[in-house]
């Protein structure tokens, strides 16, 4: 338990740390000029030893403030989307460089997610369309795991979810319904859109992948650091409100998920336990005995004709999954 929390631990830390790295340096194409002023033969070698990765080090060594002074300068990002995170408005100078690296990596991913996703010129727009691109897939994979017509046809619904989920993202959650849903500034309105995201994802992970805690694990730690992308985000404007809860909602939330995955095969034995209640039983033996004795009469209700072979069929499966869930606990 203690090692498979710290493995847990450890990949929330790297996927939150990765990031911030990749928000303090964005890939951009700088010209021949500008390579060799940075100390290169040309911007085919200085990509060769950067890896394309331009910084706030970069900027100022061309002569800019930072990475975004370039990039609105060069007409990369319009100087809106930039002041929207550098703005301090009476901030600490920690938060206003938070959020600002953070709209810096979106502008900078903004040409590639922004074809799948819409707007994603902000940080907090991109990891907000992100989160209702997870939520929208994990309702429709959820209600297509229980329709029995797709029962048993996983990919399908894995298909049809990542499709529902990009149509719904890129052409109906609007800016205005994303600035009054997700991205809303009260105590409430926070703790509504965190809370609600998180019941609705809790019910589908645990009741959709009752027997992969390896998959149950990374789908909580994904939602995590969406949640600690949204508050980097949104720190600045948050921090306006003056309001200490309204500021720490988002990492709470994070730290919930965190748990979640750590503390995943605790959970999975609760859940067990008041599924074999259910059948009376006191055990988790007993709950088994019951679902055997439950197939033994299906099986004698199909051979007397009281049931068909497609009732059989359909029920048999629904027993067969609950068992494979008692037994792995």
């Amino acid at each position: 338990m203690e090692k498979r929390g710290k493995q847990v631990a450890h990949i929330f830390s790297f996927l939150t740390i990765l990031i911030l790295l990749a928000s303090f340096s964005s890939a951009i194409d700088i010209t021949d000029q500008e390579a060799q002023g940075l100390g290169y033969m040309d911007a085919a070698d200085w990509k060769a030893g950067t890896g394309g990765m331009f910084s706030d080090f970069d900027a100022q060594s061309l002569g800019y403030k930072d990475v975004q002074d370039y990039m609105v300068k060069k007409g990369l990002v319009s100087p809106a989307t930039s002041s929207a995170g550098s703005a301090s408005g009476g901030n600490s100078q920690v938060s206003s460089n938070v959020v600002g690296a953070m709209n810096t990596f979106a502008a900078t991913v903004s040409p590639i997610f922004s074809q799948l996703l819409g707007d994603t010129s902000s940080g907090e727009y991109l990891f907000a369309r992100v989160l209702i691109l997870i939520l929208v897939f994990v309702v429709i994979f959820g209600a297509m795991k229980a329709a029995s017509f797709f029962s048993g046809q996983t990919w399908i619904s894995v298909v049809i979810g990542v499709i529902g989920a990009l149509l719904a993202t890129r052409w109906l959650a609007s800016a205005d319904l994303i600035e009054t849903v997700i991205l809303p500034y009260t105590v409430l309105g926070v703790a509504i859109s965190c809370g609600i995201p998180f019941l609705i994802y809790f019910w589908v992970v645990e009741k959709g992948l009752p027997h992969s805690a390896t998959l149950r694990r990374f789908a909580w730690i994904l939602f995590g650091v969406v949640f600690i992308g949204i508050w980097l985000s949104r720190l600045d404007k948050l921090s306006q409100s003056g309001e200490f809860a309204v500021v720490y909602i988002y990492p709470v939330t994070a730290l919930l998920c965190l748990l979640m995955a750590v503390l995943d095969g605790t959970i999975r034995k609760f859940m067990a336990k008041v599924e074999y209640e259910k059948y009376g039983a006191d055990t988790n033996e007993r709950a088994m005995i019951e679902l055997r004795r439950r197939m033994a009469e299906s099986k004698n209700d199909l051979a007397n004709g009281i049931i068909s072979q497609s009732e059989y069929d359909k029920l048999h499966k629904n027993l067969s999954k609950k068992y494979a869930t008692l037994a792995k606990t």
